[in-house]
C-alpha cells in the first residue's frame, strides 16, 4: 500500500514533516516546492528517508532535509525545472537525486548527492553546482538511461568510487 499526499504547489513556512517510518508514504508535487525564509522540510520520519516527488521548480531559502537514510527527491513532468535559493540543507547533502523530467533540471545553487544520482530523463544541467560524492561515503552510484545525459560533468569529490549503471527506468 503506497499512501501519497498530492498538491500543485507546496509552500513551506513552517515545519513539514512525515509523521511515520511507513516506507511507502510520499508527496508528490505537480509544481513548485518553495521552502520560505524560517521553513523547514524534511524528507524523513524517525531514520527513514522518503521520496519528494517534484514537477516544477524548487526554490529553498529555507533549510532542506533529505540526508536521513534514503531521503529521495525526484524530478519529474516535462517543464524545465531548476533548483535555487540561498537557504541549507541539513547536513550538507541530499542522500539520493533521480531526474525524470523530459525538458530536463539546471543547478543554481550547490547540491552535493551522496549516494545515487539517477539520470532517466532529460538533460541535467550541473551548471557548476552539482557536486556528486563525499569521503564520508566511499561509494556511489550514478544510474543512467539513453534518455537522459549531463550536459557537463558534475563535479566529482575525490576520494570516492564511482560505479556508472546503465539502466531501463522503471521510477
Amino acid at each position: 500500500e503506497v499512501n501519497i499526499a498530492r498538491c500543485q504547489n507546496l509552500t513551506i513556512n513552517g515545519t513539514l514533516q512525515y509523521n511515520t517510518t511507513t516506507s511507502t508514504q510520499l508527496i508528490d508535487i505537480y509544481g513548485d516546492l518553495t521552502v520560505n525564509a524560517g521553513g523547514l522540510y524534511n524528507s524523513f520520519s524517525g531514520t527513514t528517508g522518503k521520496r519528494t516527488y517534484v514537477g516544477g521548480n524548487v526554490v529553498n531559502n529555507g533549510t532542506l532535509n533529505f540526508s536521513v537514510g534514503a531521503g529521495n527527491l525526484v524530478w519529474k513532468g516535462g517543464a524545465p525545472a531548476t533548483i535555487s535559493g540561498s537557504g541549507t540543507l541539513t547536513n550538507g547533502f541530499i542522500s539520493n537525486i533521480w531526474h525524470a523530467n523530459a525538458a530536463g533540471v539546471t543547478y543554481n545553487t550547490p547540491i552535493e548527492v551522496r549516494n545515487v544520482i539517477g539520470l532517466y530523463m532529460g538533460e541535467v544541467n550541473p551548471n557548476g553546482n552539482l557536486i556528486a560524492g563525499n569521503i564520508a561515503v566511499t561509494t556511489q552510484t550514478i544510474e543512467r538511461t539513453s534518455q537522459s545525459s549531463f550536459t557537463q560533468a558534475p563535479a566529482f569529490t575525490s576520494g570516492i568510487t564511482r560505479s556508472v549503471s546503465y539502466i531501463t527506468a522503471n521510477i
